[in-house]
């Protein structure tokens, strides 16, 4: 007896002892890994001279993988065959043929960020393996940045190639891909090493498709320099991205997303002329800002059943289209669908402005009902009193000729069914809420710019986010002053910046360039010190040219 519970008081202490040193907690499996595999070994070694292999191994510390390969992958100067690539275990093999290499040149394959650890996708950054056909690698550096030749910009993910300068054609770019290329950053900033000591023609494209060919107009956009580079002379460059302007302007797409509306969109900004093809629709046919150039046009029409046949003339274009476009049939029951759009930004409207409404379809303005639309205000009580006064500007835009106070809310309320379009759609009971922005609300800029050069220019005001919020135009003659002065009145209060536009053909237009009869865009220059106008007031600045 005595020995039984003997043993049970010792089971007992033994239990307590195991779950006082006993501890509850949770296994977190150590530190995340963020360290990129490290290369150990290469065969043939790295910068390894006199190249001849068909076979390269890298091997690194742990276990890789491939990914984003064809995007990220360069191999400069050009081969004719990209080579096999594979990730196997801690090694990465490289297969290609070396009797397509070129002799005593420096090959560089650039894996970018290609390479990753198989676990965490850890990559190792600007990874290369370099070799030389020849006796000796070539060490030269080209480096330079791509801006954008309207905004100023920098462009990233743009290609910049380098073209050996020998038996190329005018449409080199288009045809062959680049003998030297990088990419540029998100600085638009790019850097080529192991360049040989020769000239070379320097062309950068936005490569949307991954083939290293600039594909023209349509699609994507191009830089250039008009001289030729020669490395070991020439360090760097800067190259000015745009979008050359399309030889034919052509319809991409028609939207028609309720009755009365539609939209043609273009491949490029042109001056478009749209008119029906059966001349009795043109009463019932209208086209909103035909003069302005633009790559899209809206019209409105109306009483028209089933299809619109439109004839689509271009300027400076002989040819025109037709286009068939099927007249969309709505169904709503009873929903009234007119919803007036305002021109109250926020709530806010400028005292040079009038309270302006537009319509998304063709209304009959003869059964508009001025009695059911009020104007009210606390403040100012005789706007209830006043016969409101309207204007339609066109087939769907209304503007209240009213006088306004400034800092005065004002409502604008309409009763149900003010409009009815050409369908019987009307409107619900709707209300619109503002204020008047006073003169002293706004501020004014006198600025003074001295130009490097007699010829014409365009100075354009810039908000924070790059909307033209002024521009203006002078032509500096032979005989008159580089000094010239501008004012700038009714600006928002803001930041501003002042971007002047080298308008060398006197347009009034910033105009692009063409890279197959060798023209440049035009020049922009970006002032970037910021211009901070406050309300009721004139801010001076002056800005000195000197490039």
């Amino acid at each position: 007896m005595k020995s039984n519970v003997l043993k049970i008081t010792l089971y007992l202490l033994i239990l307590l002892n195991f779950n006082r040193c006993a501890q509850i907690g949770v296994l977190n499996g150590g530190e995340k890994d963020t360290t990129p595999p490290k290369l150990l070994e290469a065969f043939p070694l790295m910068q390894s001279t006199n190249f001849s292999s068909n076979i390269i191994v890298l091997k690194f510390d742990e276990f890789v993988k491939l990914k984003d390969l064809n995007n990220q992958l360069l191999i400069s100067p050009k081969i004719k065959n990209q080579p096999e690539i594979t990730a196997n275990g801690k090694k990465v093999v490289i297969k290609m043929n070396a009797s397509e290499l070129l002799p005593n040149t420096t090959y560089k394959i650039y894996f970018g960020t290609a390479i990753a650890d198989m676990h965490e996708g850890n990559s190792i950054n600007n990874f290369a393996y370099v070799f030389s056909t020849g006796s000796e690698i070539d060490t030269l550096k080209f480096k330079g940045k791509v801006v954008n030749a309207y905004t100023a910009e920098a462009e990233k993910d743009v290609v910049a190639g380098l073209y050996y300068n020998e038996n190329l054609s005018d449409s080199f770019p288009y045809k062959q891909t680049p003998d030297y290329l990088a990419r540029t950053n998100e600085e638009g900033l790019f850097e080529m090493e192991n360049l040989p000591s020769k000239e070379f023609k320097l062309v950068c494209f936005t490569d949307k498709n991954k083939d290293y060919l600039y594909n023209g107009q349509e699609t994507e956009s191009i830089g250039f320099l008009n001289d030729l580079v020669k490395i070991g002379t020439d360090s760097s460059a800067k190259l000015k991205l745009f979008k050359e302007k399309a030889e034919k302007v052509f319809v991409k797409k028609v939207v028609m997303t309720e009755y009365g509306k539609g939209m043609i969109l273009f491949n490029t900004k042109s001056k478009i002329d749209l008119s029906p093809v059966v001349k009795e629709a043109s009463l019932n046919f209208t086209q909103v800002s035909p003069e302005r150039n633009s790559d899209t046009c809206i019209f409105y029409y109306k009483e028209i059943k089933d299809s619109l046949w439109l004839q689509v003339n271009y300027e400076n274009q002989i040819k025109s289209d037709t286009l068939m476009l099927k007249v969309p049939v709505f169904k709503f029951r009873n929903r009234r669908v007119i919803k007036p759009i305002s021109n109250f930004e926020n709530g806010k409207l400028s005292y040079w402005n009038k309270p302006t409404f537009k319509m998304q379809t063709w209304v009959n303005k003869d059964k508009f009902r001025p009695e059911g639309v009020f104007i009210v205000s606390k403040k100012d009580t005789l706007m209830s009193k006043t016969q409101i006064i309207t204007e339609w500007l066109d087939e769907n835009t209304l503007v209240f000729k009213n006088d306004f106070k400034p800092k005065i809310d004002y409502t604008i309320k309409l009763d149900t069914s003010v409009f009815v379009n050409y369908i019987g759609y009307t409107n619900d009971s709707l209300s619109y809420n503002f204020n008047v922005l006073g003169k002293k609300e706004f501020g004014s800029l006198s600025l003074k710019v001295t130009f490097n050069k007699k010829q014409a220019y365009i100075i354009q005001l810039l908000t924070s986010d790059n909307r033209v919020a002024k521009q203006a135009f002078t032509e500096i003659s032979l005989s008159s002053t580089n000094i010239t002065p501008f004012v700038f009145n009714d600006l928002t209060p803001g930041q501003y910046k002042v971007r002047v536009i080298y308008d060398d053909n006197s347009n009034k237009l910033w105009d692009t360039g063409n890279f197959l009869l060798k023209n440049q865009a035009e020049n922009t220059f970006i002032f970037e010190k910021a211009i901070k106008v406050i309300p009721d007031w004139e801010i001076e600045e002056e800005f000195i040219i000197r490039e």
